[in-house]
C-alpha cells in the first residue's frame, strides 16, 4: 500500500525552545484512508489564532481540515469520524456549533472528551479527523433514491438485498448507508439485474427506492 506524507515538519519548528525533535506530517494518505494530525487554533504555518476563544480555535481547525483534505484528494463530505478534545466542558456549545456548521448535512461518527490540557497552554480544542479518499474507497455521499430521504428506507432495502441479491453474508445494523451497501456488494457480488431481482419480490411489500439502490449496486 502506497503512503503519501503531506506537509512534513519537525516539532522543533512548532515548539521553538523545546527539546522536541520528531519528524511528523500533517496528513498521511495510506491507500484510501486519511490520517490527520490533530487540528487546533494553529494555522498551517503554525501561528496561533484566537488564543482566548474556543470557538475561534475550532473555526481555524476546520479551515485546516478542509484545506488538508483537499490536498490529500478528499473533501469534508468524506469525513467519517470526528474526535473532539476540549480543555473545559463549557466550550462544548461553541466548538460543536462550529464543527456542525462545517459538516452540515454530513452525518459522522463523533466522540467528545474533556482533557486536562493540550500541547500549548493557550490551546482549548483539538480535532482528530478520520476520512477516506472517495474514488479509492468507493465512498460516495448517500444520495436520495426515488425522492426518499437517505436512510429512511434502508432497513427494508437491506432485507430485500439479503434475500434476493446474494449478499446474505453481510451483517450490520440498520439503517445502513449507500456506502455500506456498496462495500458489501464488492465483497459478495450481486448477480442479476434490478428488473430480474424485483420480478421475484412480492409486489405489495416492495420498500420504496429499492430498485434505485439495486441499480447503484449493479452498475
Amino acid at each position: 500500500m502506497a503512503h503519501q506524507r503531506i506537509r512534513a515538519y519537525n516539532t522543533r519548528d512548532v515548539y521553538p525552545g523545546a527539546t522536541l525533535d520528531n519528524d511528523l506530517a500533517m496528513v498521511v494518505r495510506a491507500g484510501h484512508r486519511i490520517f490527520m494530525r490533530g487540528q487546533t487554533g494553529l494555522d498551517l504555518d503554525h501561528r496561533m489564532h484566537a488564543p482566548e476563544d474556543a470557538g475561534g480555535q475550532a473555526e481555524q481547525a476546520m479551515r485546516n481540515v478542509k484545506a488538508l483534505l483537499e490536498e490529500a484528494g478528499s473533501s469534508l463530505e468524506h469525513v467519517c469520524k470526528v474526535t473532539t478534545y476540549l480543555t473545559d466542558r463549557a466550550y462544548r456549545e461553541a466548538v460543536y456549533n462550529v464543527v456542525g456548521r462545517h459538516l452540515k448535512g454530513i452525518p459522522t461518527v463523533a466522540t467528545g472528551l474533556i482533557v486536562k490540557g493540550l500541547a500549548m497552554p493557550e490551546m482549548k480544542v483539538e480535532l482528530d479527523i478520520e476520512a477516506v479518499i472517495p474514488d479509492a474507497a468507493g465512498h460516495q455521499p448517500d444520495a436520495q433514491v426515488d425522492g426518499i430521504e437517505p436512510g429512511m428506507q434502508a432497513a427494508g432495502q437491506f432485507r430485500v438485498l439479503q434475500r434476493y441479491a446474494g449478499i446474505d453474508h453481510c451483517h450490520f445494523d440498520v439503517p445502513v448507508t449507500g456506502f455500506e451497501f456498496q462495500r458489501c456488494a464488492r465483497m459478495y457480488p450481486v448477480v442479476g439485474s434490478p428488473d430480474s431481482i424485483m420480478a421475484e419480490y412480492p409486489g405489495d411489500g416492495k420498500p420504496k427506492g429499492i430498485k434505485g439502490r439495486l441499480r447503484q449496486l449493479l452498475n
